[in-house]
């Protein structure tokens, strides 16, 4: 009939487990995965013609051909969907290839009934059974319990405690699966061994193997175990786990026992046989508690024997993992209230390591998704107040909890649907909780999903209702500005524009603080058409910290305008600022204006230089329009490289209240490291690659370029390469290279920190100045006058500490980068001579195999013209040898040449970047303690002048504490 396997929602991967291991009974295991959402599963797969086969007990003397493994299968087949418990393995469809529509005419069996009781798997019955395809079982992803143990056993993170907590818990899913089948569905298991037992990722033990599955006490032909069950459960089970009534064949004796009786002495056997390996955290020890209990279980007597279920009340069961996992299970019945207590205490378990990073990344975080899901998708899911607490006690431990335990691949993969339905959901609480985590999104989520996951649903936010809610979106969205497509970079300046007419104050001064962040990511048509009018607006709003911030943001963006435009278009914006009613804001103004002035006067100055070197030309009506062509021209080329060479400087800037800034200049940072990697000082300078590239390249036949590659391959994997004398010399200069690559690497990475940590630094001034600045508009008198004093200082401060930070950047962080390509460059170096070498020894493997068949065709009667052509093909090969031994011996002395000469600079080289280091942060301290000596005597005669014996306003000491003054 055919294989079916295509029609199951559920792809079969490769195969993990093969059918022969002990315990598997003809069953293969593979990984596989849901159709719909990859979600991981195991598929069992069992081929019938070879289960029909093979006999149940290897090596058996058996002549009974019923007793193979395909019976026993097909009842564990049949059985494994109706065995539903927690803690029995769950299975999502099955299939028998030979019966695909699931019609199996083996239920309609015409065996008589005096034949089905006294042998069920008589020959007849074997003949009437189909056996050409496959038994195929998809369930929840598990592993067998042995290779649990052993990942125990070697996972180094692991305590002994949390091994024992482990299995202890195990075995606790046990008692309850087995109580279940005795109590409830009224049947004996008739097979509790290790290979019955499964374990999932989370740590859950999971029964199957239904192979001899049997109703005890209910009307099956008889009050006891089946036919099936006595005729096969000799072979299925190992006899340490039968017994004695089962060894006895004292049937009788079980069919009036209750059904727990043959499955207690299995589980008394199985408790030690697990406790005995390493991976059980009891040093291969069963523990003192569960002795006794083990030796009452594997009573002689079936009629003493005790339920397994009491089993659960023993001490060991009572660890605080113990607890937590049971609260897991039970979660589902568990008060709100309840639930919220144990979510909040999450963290404190995992801090005690009372539960593993394998609970927290197989079993929490897929039931805390499941519950956010449930909450957010029902009807008048978030309506209720209560589930309303819940989901928001929940995001905070969905995240934590993801963030500590999954990697940034998993963490996209298992959290962008869960993230998307969040911002969909229609409540302020949710989506200010989604806001507030977006540097995390940033972080663990890439370019694409960023666009359309976050930042798409998340712009709702820019016109709601409430304005906590719209400051908040807007402080949010800074994180995102660098992993935006211009697209969406075009769509947020049209919200940034809208809300620059918002009621709220602080909106409006948080809005042109956030376009002077997002210029430099623009295009050039968005940017000329945004900025300059945004900021025109901020110079003339009511509120004076918004004006203030559009003064600063045209001071940050200066960069971003060409000199032209700077004198027809913003000098005129910033002129009426000159006469502010408030003098914080002309001041402002005039430094901005100075600033820009400066800019301006060496565009002059570069102008009129470039006017001298153009040659003296008599103005005449014919040469006049040439002449203003000609001036034009180089004008315009001045401004656009003067616009080049000052673009780096806007990206350090930063005009925002938040720490978002670190990523924009990381952004910037990134881009000007790229420029860097196309102009390589090393190549230009290195007559070796300067040589290498001038090489004339041979073009190989395609067919002969596979042989090569061939031959090539053959001789480096053989290891067996031409020696010369220099080898030595070149294993030793790889190794130090290889050396000096990690120490240089692990430098250069501590100066991008550093120069990182002043750029936030000059941040962090200019953010203290600014409330300073705000701190004075709000006081009155000579208070107010000596705050903003103190943020002017501040001010002039960020601009010393980021101009540093740029001249670190190119003085020092810079030169180790170029140091470093050279390393590399010196690596590739010898990476051509290996090259080379290998060429030269694949040429010499190719004479001596022509010479070799030369001497044989010569040795052959009648193959004179072979011979002939071998002879001319070994004359080329081996001036092709001569041709490689040469290129070989050329490569490795300019080798040689390079790396001496890379030794002799390296010195003087290093001498110079860490001199140049220390002259500048002396002058930099210079000038910070000279800003700061420049403040105090204008702080003192305010302080004198205005206090004089604590009259005034602010007497007492309250106003000397105002502006830094003692007593």
């Amino acid at each position: 009939m055919g294989n079916s396997a295509s029609s199951l929602p559920y792809t079969i991967g490769e195969e993990t487990h093969p059918s022969t291991r002990k315990g598997s009974y003809g069953f293969s295991m593979h990984a596989g995965e849901r159709k719909s959402d990859k979600k991981p599963v195991t598929v069992f797969k069992g081929e019938k013609k070879t289960m029909a086969k093979t006999a149940l007990i290897k090596g058996g003397t058996t002549h009974d051909p019923t007793l193979t493994q395909i019976f026993p299968a097909l009842h564990h087949f049949k059985k494994c969907k109706t065995m539903i418990h927690p803690h029995i393995l769950s299975v999502y469809a099955t299939l028998d290839t030979d019966y695909p529509d699931g019609n199996d005419p083996s239920s309609k069996s015409s065996l008589s009934i005096s034949e089905a009781n006294s042998n069920p798997a008589s020959l007849s019955a074997l003949q009437q059974t189909a056996t050409t395809g496959d038994l195929i079982i998809v369930t929840e992803p598990v592993v067998p319990l042995e290779e649990y143990l052993d990942l125990l056993e070697k996972d180094p993170e692991l305590t002994e405690v949390q091994r024992a907590d482990a299995i202890s818990w195990g075995i606790y899913t046990l008692i309850q699966a087995v109580s279940f089948l005795h109590m409830n569905a009224k049947v004996a298991h008739g097979n509790i061994i290790p290979e019955a037992i499964f374990v999932t990722p989370g740590g859950d033990f999971k029964l199957s193997a239904f192979h001899i599955l049997t109703p005890i006490g209910i009307a099956d032909g008889a009050t006891g175990p089946s036919q099936h069950f006595r005729h096969f459960e000799r072979d299925v089970t190992p006899k340490d786990y039968r017994c004695p009534e089962r060894i006895e064949n004292r049937f009788d004796a079980i069919s009036t026992s209750p059904p727990h009786a043959m499955d207690a002495y299995s589980f008394g056997v199985l408790l030690p046989n697990i406790y005995t390996h390493y991976g059980a955290g009891t040093s291969s020890q069963l523990p003192q508690q569960l002795e006794k209990a083990c030796m009452r279980l594997r009573g002689p007597s079936i009629t003493t024997r005790p339920r397994v279920l009491p089993l659960a009340k023993c001490p060991i069961f009572n660890s605080p993992h113990v607890a937590a996992q049971k609260f897991l299970d039970e979660i589902s019945t568990q008060p709100i209230e309840g639930k919220i207590s144990f979510w909040r205490s999450l963290p404190d378990l995992f801090s005690k390591r009372i539960l593993s990073s394998r609970v927290a990344k197989y079993k929490i975080l897929p039931l805390l998704q499941t519950t956010i899901t449930n909450l957010t998708t029902m009807d008048l899911g978030l309506v209720q107040e209560i589930s309303k607490r819940e989901c928001l006690a929940l995001l905070p431990t969905l995240f934590n909890t993801a963030k500590t335990h999954l990697t940034r691949e998993e963490f996209q993969n298992q959290l962008s649907p869960m993230i998307e339905l969040l911002f969909k959901v229609n409540d302020r609480g949710v989506r200010g909780a989604m806001l507030g985590r977006i540097s995390l999104f940033v972080e663990y989520l890439d370019g694409t999903t960023l666009n359309k996951v976050v930042f798409e649903p998340m712009c709702s936010g820019f016109t709601d209702s409430s304005a906590p809610l719209r400051e908040l979106t807007l402080k949010s969205a800074i994180a995102l500005v660098a992993h935006l497509t211009q697209p969406n970079l075009e769509k947020l300046t049209r919200y940034l524009v809208r809300m620059q007419s918002d009621p709220e104050d602080s909106i409006r001064t948080n809005t042109v603080i956030f376009i002077g962040k997002v210029a430099p990511n623009l295009s050039d048509i968005a940017r000329s058409k945004l900025i300059l009018p945004a900021f025109a607006r901020a110079m003339t709003d009511g509120f004076i910290p918004c004006r203030l911030a559009g003064l600063k943001a045209v001071s940050a963006c200066r960069s971003l305008f060409d000199e032209k435009r700077v004198a027809s278009e913003v000098l005129p914006a910033i002129a009426s600022s000159l006469v502010d009613g408030s003098s914080e804001v002309r001041d402002a103004a005039m430094r901005v204006m100075d600033e820009l002035l400066v800019i301006l006067r060496e565009y002059g100055e570069k102008m009129r230089l470039e006017e001298a070197k153009q040659p003296k030309i008599v103005p005449t009506a014919s040469n006049v329009s040439l002449a203003a062509s000609a001036t034009a021209g180089s004008s315009n080329s001045l401004v656009n490289a003067n616009a080049n060479a000052n673009s780096a400087m806007i990206m350090s800037q930063s005009i925002n209240y938040n720490s978002a800034n670190a990523g924009g200049n990381q952004y910037n940072s990134n881009n000007n490291n790229n420029n860097n990697n196309s102009n390589q000082p090393y190549n230009y300078n290195n007559p070796m690659m300067t040589s290498q590239m001038q090489m004339p390249s041979t073009t190989i036949p395609k067919k002969d370029g596979i042989k090569k590659w061939f031959a090539e391959t053959k001789a480096s994997i053989a290891g067996d390469l031409v020696r010369s004398p220099d080898d030595a010399i070149f294993c030793e200069i790889d190794r130090y290279t290889e050396g000096l690559e990690k120490q240089m690497r692990n430098v250069q990475q501590q100066a991008s920190l550093l120069v990182k940590k002043n750029k936030e630094m000059a941040q962090g001034l200019f953010e203290f100045g600014l409330a300073f600045n705000v701190l004075g508009q709000s006081e009155a008198d000579d208070l107010g006058h000596a705050l903003t004093k103190m943020g002017v200082a501040a001010d002039e401060l960020s601009g010393v500490s980021m101009k540093h930070s740029q001249m670190e950047m190119m003085r020092f962080e810079e030169p180790l980068k170029d140091y470093l390509k050279t390393i590399h460059a010196v690596k590739l170096a010898l990476q051509r001579r290996h090259e080379k070498r290998l060429t030269y020894t694949t040429c010499l493997a190719e004479v001596n195999a022509k010479r070799t068949n030369l001497q044989k065709l010569r040795m052959t009667p009648g193959a004179e013209a072979k011979a002939y052509g071998a002879e001319m093909s070994l004359k080329r090969g081996e001036a092709a040898a001569d041709g490689a031994r040469d290129s070989f011996a050329t490569v490795s002395q300019r080798v040689l040449r390079e790396v001496d000469r890379f030794k002799r600079e390296k010195g003087d080289e290093m001498r110079r970047v860490v001199l140049d280091y220390v002259t500048l942060q002396i002058d930099y301290n210079r000038r910070m303690e000279q800003v700061w000596a420049d403040l105090l005597p204008k702080l003192e005669a305010i302080q004198t002048s205005t206090y004089p014996g604590g009259d005034g306003v602010g007497d007492g000491g309250g106003g000397d504490a105002a502006v830094g003054g003692g007593g």
